[in-house]
């Protein structure tokens, strides 16, 4: 969210009605979730109505909770690396200390509402799809090919056949040709749509491969293609980038789909142990 934006809205907490205030705290903390949701979603997960969402946002000088959300949006799309850093920088007036206490204040906030969120409540439906699946296929490019690198080992090490989607360019044609259509496909797309992102989508639904989608944000052009959107923000809004909150939603994923198949599981550790026995 821009500095000016959050201000704003920040300056006018105080005269606003205890419960409009917790609306409005809410929506400068979690932009990404009322940029998505509508405002029957919001009120259900604020415990109010909807009119006092809507009242909220009117309170806050906005036409209508329409125009905030497509300022938030706009606000989102704004941000840059450099920007999100001087932000940190600023708000933790460069002290270190301050900003491993706010950087975990951060961590431990997002695992909360990973806990008890929608995003949460997503991994036992994605576990189904992908488990049902004769391979898992992971997409992932720039820092986010690091993480699926990471997560394809552990579903390799627990007896699952994965491919990596790693390739940029021409080259990722090559790869595209391995797709099978008893494959499964999860998606890290968290910055604009590349031509890379949208080729491999593309190819899955020709072959009528299911896809899921983990995005920080649910207007992702591909939201609409995917069999399960999965909305997981990378850290604070306008704020540096951070992957814990992905990388604890993949990894609980693993283990779902370990427990899932826990006789392929067992018998893959197993042999795990074997061939380490030899290496002694």
């Amino acid at each position: 969210m821009s500095e000016t934006l959050y201000d704003d809205i920040k300056r006018k907490l105080p005269d606003l009605p205890k419960a409009m205030r917790r609306v409005a705290l809410y929506f400068v903390s979690n932009p990404l979730d009322v940029v998505a949701k509508s405002a029957h979603d919001l009120a259900l997960i604020l415990e109010t109505s909807d009119a006092t969402v809507v009242r909220t946002a009117q309170a806050l000088g906005f036409g209508g909770l329409a125009e905030l959300k497509q300022l938030l949006a706009e606000s989102l799309s704004a941000s840059t690396p450099s920007k999100a850093f001087s932000k940190v920088v600023g708000e933790t007036q460069a002290d270190m200390r301050k900003a491993i206490e706010r950087s975990l204040d951060m961590q431990a906030k997002a695992l909360f509402h990973l806990r008890d969120g929608e995003a949460g409540r997503t991994i036992a439906p994605v576990a189904q799809i992908l488990g049902a699946r004769r391979r898992i296929v992971l997409f992932g490019q720039g820092q986010t090919a690091h993480i699926v690198s990471y997560i394809g080992h552990l579903m390799r090490r627990h007896g699952r056949e994965v491919m990596l989607l790693r390739a940029s360019g021409k080259a990722l044609a090559d790869e595209l040709l391995q797709l099978h259509p008893d494959d499964g496909l999860l998606v890290l797309s968290y910055d604009r749509v590349y031509a890379e992102v949208r080729a491999a989508a593309n190819e899955a639904l020709r072959l009528g491969i299911p896809i899921v989608l983990v995005t920080g944000d649910a207007r992702n052009e591909l939201a609409q293609k995917c069999d399960q959107l999965v909305v997981l923000p990378r850290g604070e809004t306008g704020g540096m980038a951070t992957h814990g909150t992905t990388l604890a939603w993949l990894e609980t994923l693993v283990v779902a789909l370990a427990v899932a198949s826990k006789k392929d599981t067992s018998e893959a550790l197993a042999r795990l142990e074997r061939i380490r026995g030899d290496l002694n």
